[in-house]
């Protein structure tokens, strides 16, 4: 077992007891406190302005940015020679989180909170904006992490993507469409998911050098 693979199996361990402790501590009702709490303050600091700047920002998150974007990149990915193994982890990372966010909704069937700032259908938890941005810009920034050659570069490569993500969270919370475990069980269950599609990848990428040599 390589590095990478132990790393990755201690995140989809840590991955898996941290979102069915959270699962659990929502079904119970254990997180309602924090939940309104959070949400009550969020609602207390809303303001027309900023409300607009949210409704941009969870956008990052949806269907509306993710789908148009991700068909580009797969594109890229499999016009080109040397990305092209690349593509299968993509597609897979950006396309899986979210059948993997509406096996997760249809299982716990949690409402939304019912305050929204903007209209939202289906089930609460996880999160779909916050699995989705998760993925979707965590993937690329796997993609593009090659080409970061100092780590200068590689921390506001990671560094942009997390704060993409945290936005589009924030955004959820702040628009009154999650709760905050719903963006929390978003983020941890797309880690788990982008771990696995990363050692599927380099699985496969290993296979193919092994066939060759």
């Amino acid at each position: 077992m390589t590095k990478h693979d132990t790393t990755n199996r201690a995140i989809q361990i840590v991955g898996l007891a941290a979102f069915a402790g959270l699962a659990v501590a929502v079904q119970s009702g254990w997180t309602k406190g924090f939940d309104w709490v959070v949400l009550i303050w969020l609602r207390g600091h809303a303001s027309p302005a900023l409300t607009w700047v949210m409704k941009i920002i969870t956008d990052l998150g949806s269907w509306v940015v993710v789908v148009p974007v991700s068909v580009l990149v797969a594109l890229w990915l499999y016009s080109d020679r040397e990305r092209r193994g690349d593509f299968p982890f993509f597609v897979l990372a950006v396309a899986g989180a979210s059948l993997l966010n509406g096996l997760l909704k249809w299982a716990f069937q949690r409402p939304r909170p019912g305050f929204g700032l903007v209209e939202a259908a289906g089930y609460s938890f996880p999160s779909g904006h916050s699995m989705e941005a998760f993925s979707f810009y965590g993937s690329v920034a796997i993609l593009l992490w090659g080409y970061a050659r100092s780590r200068r570069a590689k921390v506001m490569l990671a560094g942009s993507a997390a704060v993409l993500v945290a936005a589009v969270g924030l955004s959820r919370m702040y628009l009154g469409v999650h709760y905050p475990s719903d963006v929390i069980g978003g983020f941890i269950a797309s880690t788990i998911w982008l771990s696995l599609c990363a050692q599927y990848a380099r699985g496969r990428r290993d296979s193919g050098r092994r066939a060759v040599e």
